[in-house]
């Protein structure tokens, strides 16, 4: 009996060694399968955590850009502010100078509502306005700024009008004192031409009652040479004194005759100067006044275009 159930005792310890055996790879193979579960959930959890990391860190750069970037834009919007007020108050100041008492008090009091309205940081206000309001409030900032800038166009426009009437009365004056110079001139010249025309035909009588004389006392002589009676030597002796006067005014009326027409000569081109001065005066007149018209015609409707 002994021998027959040793060998069953012994098979009944293999089988529960083997079970053993068996449930310690089963629990040894979960655990290596639990491990590596493990460790890819760390591995999932650590790269899930490194790129909220990442995330976070690129959240605090944008951060530190959008600060700087407001501090920017405020510095920015003061500046422009500062500007602004300074290009208000200075647009104010030349609407004032040229403007009529009933003008300068609208402005003033256009200007002290305005600064009532508006603090130093005007844009930062526009900025925390909700709604509408901030658009209302800017309009009708920029409408009172237009009203002050078209005032001051007028102005200007008015001024380079007048500048342009002023400079077309000093042109129109030294044109006419210049054809004043020049009927002066004209009238000169006829009274000297009309002098030249008379003193060739006085020689030309002077030369033919000489010329008269001289054939009558001719005659006589021939006369009394035929009667007999001869020409004694005082009577030649005047003759050729004569004829020396009469050849020495003919000299000089002949020098007198060439100076005249030098002078003429010279009046001429005066004459020339003067007309072509007259023309260069007229043209740049004319000149001047067209591209003042222009220069403001220019203006006009380039502003009235801009309002």
């Amino acid at each position: 009996m002994s021998k027959r159930s040793s060998p069953n005792r012994s098979d009944g310890s293999d089988d529960s060694q083997s079970g053993l055996e068996d449930l310690d790879a089963k629990r040894r193979r979960l655990n290596d399968i639990d491990e590596k579960k493990a460790k890819v959930q760390a591995y999932k959890l650590s790269e899930l955590v490194r790129h909220k990391n990442k995330q976070l860190k690129g959240k605090d750069r944008e951060i530190e850009r959008l600060r700087q970037r407001q501090m920017t834009d405020e510095n920015t919007s003061c500046t422009i502010n500062r500007h602004w007020n300074n290009l208000d108050e200075q647009m104010r100041l030349i609407a004032l100078r040229g403007a009529s008492s009933e003008d300068v008090a609208e402005l003033l009091e256009g200007a002290e509502s305005v600064e009532d309205t508006y603090s130093r940081d005007f844009l930062g206000e526009i900025v925390q306005m909700e709604g509408d309001e901030g658009e209302t409030v800017y309009d009708k900032r920029v409408q009172f700024r237009r009203v002050i800038i078209l005032n001051v166009i007028i102005m200007l426009s008015v001024q380079l009008l007048d500048k342009v009437m002023q400079q077309s009365a000093r042109k129109a004056e030294q044109f006419r004192l210049l054809s004043r110079k020049m009927s002066v001139f004209m009238e000169g010249m006829f009274v000297f031409f009309k002098f030249k025309n008379y003193l060739p035909y006085s020689l030309y009588v002077q030369e033919q009652s000489s010329i008269q004389s001289e054939a009558k006392a001719l005659k006589s002589r021939q006369n009394g040479v035929s009667n007999g009676i001869g020409i004694d030597a005082a009577e030649l002796d005047d003759l050729k004194a004569e004829c020396e006067i009469n050849a020495d005014l003919a000299a000089n009326r002949l020098q007198e005759i060439r100076e005249l027409n030098e002078k003429i000569q010279k009046y001429a081109e005066d004459t020339a100067r003067m007309e072509m001065c007259l023309k260069v005066s007229f043209y740049s007149l004319k000149r001047v006044i067209l591209m003042d018209m222009i220069n403001f015609l220019f203006i006009e409707r380039y502003y009235m275009k801009v309002f």
